[in-house]
């Protein structure tokens, strides 16, 4: 490709004689195929608006070029008719006053080793956005490597912005064993910026990393509450979509609990609070194990979830809190209503939970929660109030046979009861 500077009167063919030039008022700068076909015309005005918006006219100058040939600005080369090379920061007026025919320079990626795929690495770990710059115009190819994923680790916006503009993939996958793309890192890490970049310029929202995570569900095991948000803006992946084991968003937000994620899905994003994943765990099975006793309040007392319902070994949430030793949620649970009694498939207890765990503060608290429950349910029979009235009766005799002399032994009260009712204990 040529450019010309040309003058908008001018009817002849292909680029003006150099001897023209000196004679004629600039005011059109030209682009043509190398077929002699007309690409693109950009007038003085339009060049300084240009100019104007990005800075650097040369710059702005290929950035629109870009459009028309496809090649990104770091490819191209401008040069004047003796050869030289037009610089990024070429003044306008030395460009406007140049009077001199132009070339287009199409480059090939130059061949990269080893160790300069680790200099952009490291430039952009570094957020040099200079050597980031220099690298790339070499022209080194940004797709070898991962360098636009060190950016969305390192939240390095305009680093980032750098290697797209250059031609890195959006979705290339590949970082790490799990094959990350830059927009699962940029969720996880919770850089709001790169990752709206990054959607505007074209990455895919609902693509998977190789354990079946969305850039929703990292977001939402790290917390990143702004991330989340963005992220569920327009067409993506659905609320409920299962991640790895089967987990929804919701559960990954409450096995780590991260409470205003929790009331975010559920009270502005409809997250479904009763559902299940591949252990058939809900939410509060997942919070229960984890010790997550805000987020189980909120999902129990706010968000209506069922306390006793049961994963795949018929384990409810307290089972689960119990067997981990989490005393204060097994107490929210059992004054929420929890059936301390209910086995699971293995027949055992929430309180044989415990006890295997070995934390005698849970088996304490459910032996008396037993105890309680025993007390509030069952009705005393005639007989359990007949000794009881015989034993009120009773002791004061016995203490006065004592204080005469006699010496009852231990626990005569209790066997003088049964004497006198006549009855058994049976």
């Amino acid at each position: 490709m040529q450019l010309g500077l040309m003058d908008p009167g001018w009817t002849g063919s292909g680029l003006l004689d150099a001897s023209h030039l000196p004679l004629l008022r600039v005011l059109m700068l030209w682009v043509w195929k190398a077929s002699g076909e007309e690409l693109a015309s950009i007038s003085k005005a339009e060049l300084a608006q240009m100019a104007e918006a990005d800075g650097l006219p040369v710059r702005a100058m290929k950035r629109h070029l870009h459009q028309l040939c496809r090649q990104p600005r770091f490819r191209q080369r401008l040069l004047w008719a003796d050869g030289s090379e037009l610089t990024d920061n070429l003044d306008l007026d030395d460009l406007q006053a140049g009077l001199q025919d132009l070339q287009l320079v199409l480059l090939p990626c130059a061949e990269t080793s080893s160790e300069q795929i680790s200099e952009l690495a490291e430039a952009v770990r570094n957020d040099s956005v200079l050597d980031v710059e220099a690298i790339l115009h070499r022209p080194q190819d940004p797709d070898l490597g991962t360098a636009l994923h060190e950016a969305a680790v390192c939240g390095s916006l305009e680093v980032a912005a750098l290697l797209v503009e250059a031609g890195a993939s959006i979705n290339k996958e590949g970082w790490g064993p799990d094959g990350q793309t830059p927009l699962h890192l940029a969720s996880a890490h919770g850089h709001l910026d790169v990752v709206r970049f990054l959607v505007h310029a074209g990455a895919e929202k609902s693509m998977l990393e190789n354990q079946g995570q969305t850039p929703l569900h990292l977001a939402c095991s790290n917390g990143h509450l702004d991330v989340v948000r963005f992220l569920l803006l327009g067409k993506g992946p659905s609320i409920d979509m299962p991640g790895p084991d089967g987990n929804t968003p919701l559960h990954l937000a409450s096995a780590s609990g991260h409470l205003d994620e929790v009331r975010f899905l559920v009270l502005e994003a409809g997250a479904n609070v009763h559902v299940h994943n591949d252990d058939e765990e809900t939410p509060v099975h997942l919070a229960s194990s984890n010790g997550r006793l805000e987020v189980i309040r909120f999902l129990v007392k706010d968000a209506g979830a069922d306390i006793d319902t049961l994963n795949i070994n018929g384990r409810t949430p307290l089972h689960l809190a119990c067997a981990h030793g989490r005393f204060e949620i097994a107490r929210f649970l059992v004054a929420a209503g929890a059936d301390i009694d209910k086995k699971d498939d293995h027949r055992l207890t929430a309180l044989e939970h415990a006890s295997s765990c070995g934390n005698p503060a849970v088996v304490s608290f459910l032996v008396q929660a037993h105890l309680n429950k025993e007390v509030m349910t069952l009705q005393p029979s005639p007989c359990t109030i007949s000794r009881s009235m015989v034993r009120e009766r009773m002791q004061p005799l016995l203490q006065s046979a004592s204080v005469a002399g006699a010496r009852p032994e231990p626990g005569a009260c209790e066997t003088a009861i049964p004497t006198y009712l006549n009855v058994g204990d049976a």
